[in-house]
């Protein structure tokens, strides 16, 4: 009697399984979405998503930051980049930010060096109300320099006021940068690093490079003090280079990561004088194809 039972809930169970799946099938990929295979987003996201679940300490903004960067950077041939981040305080963001690397050259084969910059005594002091002085205070988020040190692999630290040791940084002729944390909280500072993406030679950054603004969400931010006052004056300064929100990245990141904050976080920094600015990056794969069914099933839908 109980193996009749048995079968007869199987089938049952079978029977539930192929009507919910025909109520809820499983989605085709979109014209513009995380799955598309016709985007590089598809191989970048399974990539975020496996690394995301099988290592620990990682921060999903900075190591889809460091993917993006790998992948540009493997696809104009160039064999080694540098991160950055701007704001390292405790430290824990730069041991991610190394561990996101170590992991985007095992998947990517390409080489990348990792710099942290910060004063290593807390914030200097607001020049004016551009550097929300009602928000910090000076020598907030003070780093132990001593206690950092031995948690970094291959991180480089450069110590100092950024408008110092950003010039030094530069004139060693590091490797292009392909993504850069901004977390320096104030205007100025911000200002400051931007730098990075005004020298007159074209072998310091990539053509594009993934900037990640830590302080543009939420408080008493806004287009007239902080990180987004010093985007809207590098803009202005700049006729051929741009820093740019990147559009409705949730809709082309992995479900669980679309709805997070740091999605919307996210910019381009468009070198468009650059030499290789029109040379293909690869993200888009072979988009007419899959756009053209993804029309005809429309079509024949209606």
């Amino acid at each position: 009697m109980k193996p009749m039972i048995g079968r007869f809930l199987r089938q049952q169970v079978r029977r539930v399984k192929r009507f919910l799946e025909r109520l809820d099938p499983e989605p085709e990929p979109g014209p513009y979405n995380s799955i598309n295979p016709a985007f590089a987003y598809a191989s970048i996201n399974k990539t975020l998503t496996t690394l995301m679940s099988e290592h620990r300490g990682l921060y999903p903004q900075y190591t889809w930051g460091v993917l993006q960067a790998a992948h540009l950077a493997r696809t104009l041939g160039i064999e080694r980049i540098s991160v950055i981040e701007f704001g390292v305080a405790g430290g824990n963001g730069l041991v991610a930010l190394e561990r996101a690397s170590e992991r985007a050259e095992a998947e990517r084969g390409v080489q990348i060096d990792v710099h942290g910059f910060d004063t290593g005594q807390g914030l200097p002091p607001p020049t004016d109300f551009r550097d929300l002085p009602h928000l910090y205070r000076p020598s907030e988020y003070r780093m132990d320099v001593d206690q950092l040190r031995p948690r970094l692999k291959r991180a480089k630290l450069h110590i100092g006021l950024v408008a110092d040791t950003l010039q030094e940084f530069l004139e060693s002729k590091p490797a292009p940068i392909g993504f850069a944390s901004f977390d320096l909280d104030l205007y100025s500072s911000t200002v400051d690093a931007f730098t990075i993406f005004e020298q007159k030679s074209h072998c310091l950054t990539l053509p594009r490079v993934h900037c990640y603004f830590d302080d543009i969400m939420g408080l008493s931010f806004s287009e007239f003090t902080g990180e987004r006052r010093a985007i809207e004056d590098f803009n202005t300064r700049n006729e051929r280079r741009k820093i740019a929100p990147i559009f409705g990245l949730k809709y082309f990141l992995p479900p669980q990561f679309s709805n997070q904050q740091w999605a919307e976080m996210f910019y381009l920094a468009h070198m468009f004088d650059h030499p290789l600015s029109d040379r293909p990056d690869g993200l888009v794969l072979n988009a007419q194809r899959p756009l053209a069914q993804h029309l005809v099933r429309s079509v024949a839908s209606l």
